[in-house]
């Protein structure tokens, strides 16, 4: 610092000198004698600084090297930065991978078309198990749908996972929204399969094999804090790639797609070298998530309808639909609207509140002192959805999909049904033997109507959906997986049908289910015809009862005879006429294999002799009566 005062001082003199003799310069008269001054004074000026960056230069060589004390704040010294040597490591750039992105424009009120699932469901690069999974819709998540497949149940959503779009299937969905008017989408190429494991693990077969007595979730994790990828099945063998260092786990190849998962052992029978199995350590444990919503405040106040009613994000059909509130259900009252008749019910079919019309509805309770809401903004009536494709050697086209504003489903009650309307559904319902999973069918007794799509749901109530909320399928059967049950309740799958018209019918519901309980053995109550006359051709039988399936075989005699299965309380089945050729009877008992419930009570078919017809005497004249 001494040396940088000094330095400083002599910069200084510099410049004073410099000033004393432009100040000399502009004290004479003559202007002649003053340009000549100031010539003679510049160069002056000029040597008297060169003489200072002489004497500036001398100082500094003879100063020597100081380092600055640290100061109070500054008590730690600071290694010296090191300069980087940067050097430059070429790599291959990956070859671009084509993908989708689109654009979804909507403001926070506008009814687009929504999913949800009731378990969490792969979402896949197309519609199938034969597509690699990009990511997983899992349950309490809402995502906004593209497009649809031309056919099958499949849907295009928004990634939930990240950018772009997917395939979920739609077994375990509930959709809502402006549905109707989807654009149809043609699914990409079916890709040639590859054994990529999803893990950075390569797994090594093992040569060792599991299988379950029970259908036993496959998960990301060894226990129930991981989320479920798949079901392992009864009668599927799973190849095992390692094992949990202590508990009872197990991982094996995905049985429903590419990579792996971790089964529980308690039902589970392994063939192989088990002990040879490497050791894997489970992912980490996820964090539970809390999804509590809002607790609104009691009024006493509930509301029942009279019809199916359609509940919304508003009052009014402007408004998305969120779920439909059932007639055998009682929704908690929490609010009333300022002027119209429409109230905000807590959601019947989920978490949240929605608006009803209370054209249709019986209210009981103290309804004058519900507090006022008012409704959420009106929705912008038309959303866009535009696709941008990224360049790509082979590109599928995609073209930009508009939605069009279209007229939501009316709160009116069910339309009269017309010729081609289906009637109510005959549902049949079993479970495994367990407490988590229940399988259902259902039929049409009409086989001519021509039905397009299914929704189902679960109560402990004919009806009811409080187990699992209505799902639209367009499968016959059904099997939930993931179920919490209570044993010693029974419990019920109720159906609904749409024929293609348009119009939804009244739910058909299912025999209860109690403990998991297989499907009850089918019950015989009436043939048609009860008997036969003896020696006739062969003919078709009737069989009336209840618990059929598709898969029922009718017994003569402990003898199974050529069957069709009509509906679940209806079979024909051919009798030949060597069934028939003597007097007797015929037992007549119905065989279901499982899932079905065994064999049947049996009814008896007589066949009887030809009655005795006494002829009029051939060309004997009848007697004349005289009187």
């Amino acid at each position: 610092m001494k040396y940088q005062k000094w330095l400083f001082i002599l910069i200084l003199l510099a410049a004073l000198m410099a000033a004393s003799g432009c100040a000399t310069i502009f004290s004479r008269e003559d202007p002649q004698e003053k340009f000549e001054i100031a010539q003679t004074y510049a160069v002056q000026t000029r040597q008297a600084q060169d003489l200072v960056n002489t004497i500036v230069a001398q100082t500094m060589t003879a100063m020597p090297t100081v380092t600055d004390e640290p100061t109070p704040e500054d008590q730690t010294p600071s290694p010296a930065p090191v300069e980087p040597t940067l050097t430059h490591t070429p790599t291959d750039q990956p070859t671009e991978t084509p993908t989708l992105t689109l654009t979804h424009t909507a403001s926070a009120t506008s009814s687009v078309p929504l999913i949800e699932v009731s378990v969490p469901t792969n979402c896949r690069v197309g519609p199938g198990r034969a597509y690699d999974i990009v990511s997983v819709l899992r349950t309490g998540k809402t995502a906004i749908i593209l497009a649809r497949h031309p056919s099958l149940d499949f849907w295009v959503i928004e990634n939930p996972g990240g950018a772009g779009h997917c395939w979920v299937w739609g077994e375990y969905a509930t959709l809502s929204g402006p549905i109707a008017n989807l654009p149809v989408w043609t699914p990409p190429p079916t890709p040639t399969p590859t054994a990529t494991p999803v893990s950075g693990v390569s797994p090594t077969p093992t040569e060792v094999t599991l299988r379950v007595s029970v259908p036993t979730n496959c998960r990301v994790g060894p226990g129930k804090p991981y989320d479920i990828i798949s079901v392992l099945h009864t009668g599927k063998t799973a190849n095992v790639l390692a094992r949990h260092a202590s508990a009872d786990f197990w991982v094996i190849e995905n049985p429903k797609g590419l990579g792996h998962c971790w089964v529980w052992g308690e039902h589970a029978t392994l063939s192989g070298p088990v002990s040879k199995l490497p050791i894997w350590d489970p992912p980490p444990t996820p964090t539970p998530k809390a999804t509590t919503g809002p607790t609104p405040t009691p009024t006493g106040v509930t509301l029942q309808v009279s019809v199916a009613t359609n509940c919304r994000v508003g009052p009014g059909q402007a408004y998305g639909i969120i779920s439909i509130l059932r007639t055998n259900k009682v929704a908690k009252v929490l609010a009333r609207h300022a002027s119209a008749d429409f109230w905000v019910i807590e959601n019947p079919e989920g978490p949240g509140h929605c608006w009803v019309w209370g054209e249709y509805a019986t209210l009981n309770g103290p309804v004058s002192k519900l507090p006022v809401w008012d409704p959420p903004p009106t929705p912008t009536p038309a959303v866009t959805h535009t696709p941008t494709m990224t360049p790509s050697p082979t590109p599928t086209p995609m073209p930009t999909e508009t939605a069009t504003p279209t007229e939501t489903p009316t709160q009116t009650p069910t339309p009269t049904p017309t010729p081609n309307s289906p009637s109510t559904s005959q549902v049949l319902a079993w479970g495994n033997g367990d407490l988590t999973q229940l399988t259902a069918r259902v039929y049409e007794e009409d086989p001519d109507v021509d039905i397009d799509r299914y929704s189902y749901a679960i109560g402990i109530t004919p009806g009811g959906s409080d187990v699992v909320k209505w799902t639209e399928t367009i499968q016959t059967q059904i099997t939930h997986n993931g179920l919490q049950l209570q044993s010693g309740k029974a419990y019920y799958v109720s159906f609904q049908s749409r024929s293609a018209n348009g119009v939804w019918r009244d739910a058909g519901v299912s025999n209860p289910v109690v403990d998991g309980s297989p499907l009850p053995a089918p019950v015989l109550m009436n043939l048609e015809p009860m008997s036969i006359t003896a020696g006739g051709g062969g003919f078709t039988l009737t069989v009336m009862g209840e618990f059929f399936l598709e898969e029922a075989v009718v017994r003569w005699n402990g003898g199974e005879r050529p069957t069709t299965f009509v509906n679940p309380k209806k079979l024909e089945v051919q009798i030949s006429a060597a069934d028939i050729s003597s007097i007797g009877e015929g037992i007549i008992t119905v065989f279901i294999p499982s899932p079905g419930g065994g064999m049947s009570n049996g009814l008896t078919f007589t066949i009887t002799t030809a009655p005795i017809v006494t002829p009029d005497p051939a060309g004997i004249p009848m007697p004349t009566l005289i009187k």
